[in-house]
């Protein structure tokens, strides 16, 4: 997987979705979010096991398509305090490499077919609320 993408767009998606880990798990993977890319969207994903939430970040520039899992923490303060204003990420079986204007980290990764799954939203009719 290799993405670039606005940092200002992406931050408030992982916010939303970083709430929903648990801050004690017995499952290590459960303190990762989940990175699917495909087309031009990008949809960040996390579960406690009894609440899951997707979040769909549009805009993003994809390279090549695919999965890799983002440590809620290690990630979240990246994201954070990063002052690069585009974030390239690159995935692969070693981990994840986040690149900035002036900045480049490497986090390591599990699995992504290990994350639990979660579940999509199918009904047709529904409520929007803005955040």
């Amino acid at each position: 997987m290799k993405i670039k993408c606005e940092r200002e767009q992406l931050l408030p998606a992982f916010q939303t979705v970083s709430g929903v880990i648990p801050a004690r798990s017995p499952k290590e993977i459960l303190k990762d979010v989940k990175l699917e890319v495909e087309g031009d969207t990008a949809t960040l994903m996390a579960t406690d096991l009894d609440i899951g939430i997707r979040v769909t970040v549009p805009g993003v520039e994809v390279e090549s398509p695919g999965v890799a899992l983002l440590s809620g923490s290690r990630f979240g303060s990246i994201i954070r305090e990063s002052s690069d204003a585009t974030l390239q990420l690159e995935s692969d079986a070693a981990g994840t490499l986040i690149r900035g204007e002036r900045s480049e980290f490497r986090l390591p990764s599990a699995n992504p077919d290990e994350f639990p799954p979660v579940a999509t939203f199918a009904e047709k009719s529904y409520h929007e609320v803005p955040a």
